[in-house]
């Protein structure tokens, strides 16, 4: 209960109402748990959280009294099988009556339970406000429903998408997840007062449209919620000239300002969790890093209002692998300290890769520096590799981390020498990355220097990690992976000349 009393609490001392909005997405929503951590780091507080669709799921997790530590780690540990659940094998005979893929019994006993959401507990917050936002399918209207009202056949309405789960009825009356008709309720949160709007946005918004049974229904629910937040953007927008007019009608003392944390490209769709070609883990540690950097670059007076504030840059056929690195850095005062990387490289676009190796890639992931931090996120990374000119046989992969522990940053800068010498020595290469940290930038001298490596067996785990992204078949995918396999083991030059 820590945070919602530190918010309770902020009330009082800071003038400011404020109201974080969590957005609907799916099981991917693990992503919002990172968010919320860097947000809570960040000292933001909230008077009021009201969530749709998936995002009711992280709300009750934080109304349930999980810290966004204790969130991360029950996504990270979630098994996304226990969220599976069929039909009786008789209602798949009468498909013109199937109401759902399957039903929501795994959620409602074995997720929920995991996350640990707790609808007693929700119902006995009450110095914090939360609204969830579920379909009246009779009426065809959101219904707004206070976390003191909320039972555990609400909560299981509120994220039954249509087709993937069955309604559910209470009273003779029929509730669903309210995706086709919006995926955020930032009205809900304006007609409480809120001056200050964070979104934490979970669906796509790019200009292309895709072919495809499952690509249609998803780009469906994406014009959808991106058509009604745009209508809410426009409702807000007059809203703020009647303030500005002197006609508050909710009680704003001051414009609404909002703020939007998402991703720069939509996020892996949910079949992508089932398949194992991305984790909880490395969602939340995404959503961390995407807040961390909105954070650190933001406007004081928030987002310029208007319309697709949520586009994205259309997605290119990419790769993304694991590496996990392991070994000591010597400081300057003489401590040798155990320290560990376990990070997820991300080239969201192969093609621009290989012609321009040397262009920076994301990392995301997670650093551990014995008696300095454990297992904690890094704020932002990125992959490159370059060819020395005085070496063109060489080829040095970088590795830039940087992450923050209390108000000092540090930056970690990892290189690994891949060159062409006597003897069949490329796998000791590919193995050893020799290691400098600094305090703040890549400056002056740094405070630790020493070795990670990858053991033979993380070797194979990273060589088995590798998944391609948004590729049309299974063959252009192993052509990449064979392309990019090629480009780590030969040397440099001949590299050089290929590209």
């Amino acid at each position: 209960m820590t945070i919602l009393k530190s918010l309770s609490a902020s009330i009082e001392k800071d003038a400011t109402k404020r109201a974080l909005v969590l957005s609907g997405g799916g099981m991917r929503l693990s992503y919002q748990a990172g968010a919320m951590l860097a947000m809570e780091e960040a000292g933001l507080t909230f008077h009021h959280f009201d969530a749709t669709s998936g995002g009711s799921m992280n709300m009750s997790m934080l109304f349930s009294g999980l810290a966004p530590a204790t969130m991360c780690n029950r996504w990270a540990s979630l098994d996304m099988k226990d969220s599976v659940s069929l039909l009786p094998l008789k209602d798949y005979l009468h498909v013109n009556q199937l109401e759902g893929l399957g039903d929501a019994d795994g959620i409602r006993e074995k997720v929920f339970p995991h996350l640990g959401i707790d609808p007693e507990k929700i119902r006995a917050v009450d110095n914090v406000i939360g609204t969830y936002n579920v379909l009246d399918y009779a009426d065809k209207q959101v219904k707004v429903i206070p976390n003191a009202e909320i039972d555990l056949d609400m909560m299981i309405a509120g994220i039954s998408l249509p087709g993937v789960f069955p309604p559910v009825r209470v009273n003779n009356k029929t509730y669903l997840d309210t995706a086709f008709i919006q995926d955020a309720n930032l009205m809900e949160a304006v007609r409480r007062g809120a001056e200050e709007v964070w979104l934490i946005w979970g669906l796509g918004n790019t200009a292309n449209y895709h072919g495809g049974a499952l690509n249609v229904y998803i780009q469906m629910l994406e014009t959808s919620a991106n058509g009604a937040l745009n209508n809410e953007i426009a409702q807000i927008q007059e809203i703020n000239k009647r303030i500005i007019a002197g006609d508050s009608i909710y009680g704003q003392n001051k414009p609404i300002q909002l703020n939007i944390i998402q991703p720069s490209r939509p996020l892996p769709l949910d079949p992508d969790l089932y398949l194992g070609n991305i984790s909880n883990a490395t969602l939340i540690d995404m959503g961390y890093a995407d807040t961390k950097s909105y954070l650190k670059s933001r406007d004081a007076q928030g987002l310029q209002l208007g319309t697709n504030m949520t586009r994205m840059i259309e997605p290119e056929p990419g790769l993304r692998f694991c590496e996990s690195q392991t070994g000591d850095l010597m400081f300057s005062n003489g401590n040798k300290e155990p320290s560990s990387l376990e990070i997820v490289i991300h080239i969201n676009s192969f093609g621009k890769f290989m012609a321009n190796p040397s262009r920076k890639e994301r990392i995301t992931g997670r650093i551990s520096i014995s008696d300095l931090t454990e297992d904690k996120i890094i704020d932002d990374g990125h992959f490159f590799v370059v060819v020395p000119d005085d070496n063109p046989e060489m080829k040095i992969i970088n590795y830039q981390i940087e992450f923050t522990i209390g108000e000092e940053e540090y930056t970690l800068l990892g290189k690994k020498k891949i060159f062409d010498d006597p003897g069949f020595d490329f796998i000791e290469d590919l193995r050893t990355v020799y290691a400098s940290l600094y305090k703040g930038s890549i400056s002056g001298d740094p405070i630790a220097t020493g070795k990670l490596t990858l053991s033979i067996k993380a070797l194979a785990k990273q060589a088995s990690s590798i998944r391609t992204t948004h590729t049309d078949s299974a063959i252009d995918s192993a052509k990449m992976i064979a392309k990019f396999a090629s480009f780590c083991l030969t040397d440099a030059e001949e590299t050089h000349s290929s590209v």
